[in-house]
């Protein structure tokens, strides 16, 4: 207890007594000395009372080294058969992925951790290592820890702040970012510590981060992303999957301990075992993937998907189904295109494929092989830094084998698959790799069946249809009076097309590819092209939208209109522009509803930034503005997401969210009096 913290009571009885003391032998007994006297002595005291209370402690410790020495080593070695962790820090920042939200941000991490298996250095024959980088590799399997001290949490908190001084420096340098402290546990063969001058204080701290620190799953560690870790597994959602990695993890620890004896000292088990490293990492990863799959699967039952009506479906859809950068379209019940957009999907190609390949064959209804077709994002692999290599090696990537290469040149880029979607086909072309995304969109499926039911006897316009999605819907399961489907794309078009032969529709071959000719000679028209309720344009939609001229081809005006234009803001510096766009087309489309009677507007956006922006405002308040300025009335009637096959993570949510598909209801333009 601090002296100027007494009780006044105890102060001043005390007092009293030196002041009669000290008169009796002539001593000044002014207040002032005796307070100044009284603390001095009180500091003594209480300064002896810490060097008594000191050196009892030392003496407990001393008479109680063995047991304490025994307990400390069990902590430490429990952690052991984990190779490689990172310490993120414990704070509101932090909190989401504590949660179990699945991506590790760079600023969030506190520290990294890598457990070196060495050979004793007494030894002169014994210099070979298990792990020779000081850094983790691109790739490696780790364990996502959060420290529970709160005296390091405070003082991680300082360094942050220096860390942020220090890096408003180094970009005037062109120094990018600095890396977090990065320790190295170094261990002895049968586990003995390597307690030498040099590392006995780096595995001091080593140890202090993995006793204090409490797991929170395994993930895959990429230096070069933003998302630092992307956690595949876990402890609190997927405890079981959790153990089984874990026990995966504890049989490399003690495989590393049969081959590394003390009476053993043969260089050639340590590099075997540098080697195995990679290995049991691929186990585990072929662990999680087998068992995030067959979770999938069972989840997309519960969806009835497949069904009698419908056999193409996102299967696996990133964070979402918790293997985040991996997406998996199943197309005809006989097709899956994997799309890659992570750096850890690109060197554990190999494993994922196998597994895939072996789970499709185990519960695919049908008897046919379940063939596999690989796609990446090159734009989203070279920001997650994939083939930037120079300072962090990657674990070995896995190329696939002669015979899995040749399953997929069996197929040429114009081999078609046939998918049905709510009992309307379409052809795909999921080999062709020139084709967008998976060949086919799933995520509008029950956007597209939603809006037909509006569609009766109506007349529908399709801008950007792509291969017809939303066009065919209306007329095959909406019985809309007609439809025309726009897209620049002459590929789209001529597909739309061939949709609509392939489910007995009459298609108007005689469209022109723009809407500028008005003259066309329907004499000519067979008797199918004039019961065609169908066509199909290749235009651009803004031109087609300026230029619109009534005709026998197209109606004076349309009663539901579809806008699905393609991603216009990619990033979140091109969000003002995309956002003019987007007002823009809306604006124009808005103004081809139905001027007497009002109609429907189902207008789309599949850019993250758009619909993240503001919680999905920023969207709305852009249709909005494009209507005063179509001076029209719209009404909100509804706002959807992408398909429920395209599965989010609650504990990111809205981070996955990237389609907004808004219906609205355009009033008729006021009567004037």
């Amino acid at each position: 207890m601090d002296v100027d913290t007494f009780h006044p009571p105890f102060f001043n009885s005390y007092s009293s007594h030196l002041q009669k003391s000290w008169r009796t032998v002539g001593v000044s007994t002014h207040p002032n000395t005796v307070f100044s006297f009284t603390k001095r002595c009180m500091v003594q005291q209480q300064l002896q009372n810490q060097q008594n209370q000191q050196q009892q402690e030392k003496t407990t410790n001393i008479s109680s080294s063995s047991a304490s020495a025994s307990s400390t080593k069990s902590n430490v070695s429990q952690h052991l058969y984990e190779n490689h962790h990172v310490m993120v820090k414990r704070n509101r920042q932090s909190m989401a992925f504590r949660n179990g939200s699945p991506l590790v941000f760079s600023g969030a991490i506190d520290s990294t951790l890598q457990v070196v298996a060495t050979a004793d250095t007494t030894n002169a024959n014994a210099t070979a290592t298990i792990v020779t980088s000081t850094n983790i590799p691109n790739g490696a399997l780790v364990a996502v820890r959060v420290n529970n001290n709160k005296s390091h949490n405070n003082k991680v908190k300082n360094n942050h702040k220096k860390n942020k001084r220090q890096s408003k420096m180094n970009d005037n340098n062109d120094i990018i970012h600095d890396t977090p402290p990065h320790y190295t546990l170094t261990m002895l063969d049968h586990n003995h510590h390597h307690d030498n001058d040099n590392n006995n204080n780096n595995n001091t701290k080593a140890k202090q981060l993995l006793d204090d620190s409490n797991i929170i799953g395994y993930g895959v560690y990429n230096p070069y992303s933003m998302y630092r870790v992307r956690i595949l597994c876990h402890l609190n959602s997927h405890r079981s999957l959790f153990q089984q990695v874990q026990q995966i993890l504890l049989n490399k620890h003690d495989h590393y301990q049969h081959h590394h004896t003390p009476n053993n000292n043969n260089d050639d088990d340590f590099i075997s075992a540098s080697a195995s490293s990679s290995t049991i990492d691929q186990e585990a990863i072929q662990t999680i993937v087998r068992f995030k799959l067959l979770d999938a699967i069972a989840a997309r039952k519960a969806m009835n998907l497949p069904s009698p009506s419908t056999d193409s479906y996102r299967l696996i859809n990133g964070e979402g189904d918790g293997l985040s950068g991996l997406a998996v379209d199943i197309l005809g019940g006989t097709v899956a295109v994997v799309m890659s957009s992570a750096s850890w999907c690109e060197l554990y190609k190999q494993d994922i494929w196998n597994v895939l390949q072996s789970t499709f064959n185990n519960h695919n209804n049908n008897n046919n092989n379940m063939q596999i077709v690989w796609r990446n994002t090159p734009s989203r692999l070279k920001q997650d830094g994939y083939n930037n290599q120079h300072n962090h090696p990657p674990l070995e990537i896995n190329i696939l084998s002669q015979q899995q290469q040749q399953q997929t040149q069996t197929q040429t880029q114009t081999s078609g698959t046939i998918v049905m979607e709510n009992n309307i086909k379409y052809i795909t072309y999921p080999f062709d790799t020139t084709s967008q995304k998976t060949g086919f969109y799933c995520d509008q499926r029950e956007n597209r069946q939603w809006l037909a039911q509006y569609c009766k006897d109506k007349h529908v316009l399709d801008l950007c249809c792509f291969t017809g999605g939303f066009a065919l819907h209306a007329l095959l399961n909406g019985q809309a009076k007609s439809c025309v489907g726009v897209d620049s794309s002459p590929v789209a078009i001529q597909t739309a097309i061939q949709n609509a032969k392939l489910n007995g529709i009459p298609i108007d071959t005689n469209a022109c590819s723009t809407n500028t000719n008005t003259d066309n000679d329907t004499s000519k028209m067979t008797d199918a092209e004039e019961q065609s309720k169908l066509q199909f344009v290749q235009a651009d939609i803004a031109q087609f939208m300026k230029e619109y001229i009534p005709s026998p081809n197209f109606p004076n005006y349309y009663d539901v209109i579809i806008l699905d234009p393609p991603k216009l803001a990619p990033t979140l510096a091109g969000l003002e522009r995309a956002a003019r766009k987007y007002h823009a087309l809306n604006r124009d489309a808005i103004k081809l509803i139905n001027p007497q009677q009002g109609g429907l507007l189902l207008t789309c956006t599949c850019s993250a930034a758009m619909t993240q922006k503001d919680g999905g405002r920023l969207f709305l308040e852009t249709v909005k503005q494009a209507a005063l300025a179509a001076n029209r009335q719209i009404t909100l009637l509804r706002s959807n997401s992408a398909a429920s096959c395209h599965t989010q993570c609650p504990a990111s949510f809205p981070a996955g969210a990237y389609l907004t598909a808004s219906l609205f209801y355009v009033s008729p333009l006021p009567t004037t009096f």
